[in-house]
């Protein structure tokens, strides 16, 4: 996504979502990004909190949404990079949850 500094710094959040802490205990990692839309993981070393920031930008302007998480950076950028659930692993799963015939817990 093209976001130019001044518009960067008003979107990412210079403050800790959880304790308040200033941007110096903050770090980011972008997890993906393509033309319209950014996905950036921030976590504070002063608390340990973290989160998932979502930005997209379309003719109707730029929307940010943020959500509080417990993954780390790497966690998260390994989830960002991981395969697309299919329609028919859908279908695979329910297929077998569908003929099993045990305990919830045989299935983990």
């Amino acid at each position: 996504m093209d976001i130019e500094r001044g518009e960067q710094n008003r979107v990412i959040p210079q403050k800790c979502p959880v304790c308040g802490a200033q941007r110096e205990h903050l770090s980011y990692m972008p997890l993906g990004y393509d033309k319209d839309r950014t996905i950036v993981h921030i976590s504070c070393t002063k608390c340990a909190g973290a989160a998932m920031i979502f930005m997209s930008q379309n003719d109707g302007g730029m929307m940010t949404v943020g959500v509080l998480t417990d993954t780390t950076p790497a966690e998260a950028q390994t989830f960002f990079q991981s395969d697309v659930v299919s329609d028919n692993d859908v279908i695979a799963v329910h297929d077998y949850l569908n003929s099993f015939d045990g305990y919830a817990s045989d299935i983990f």
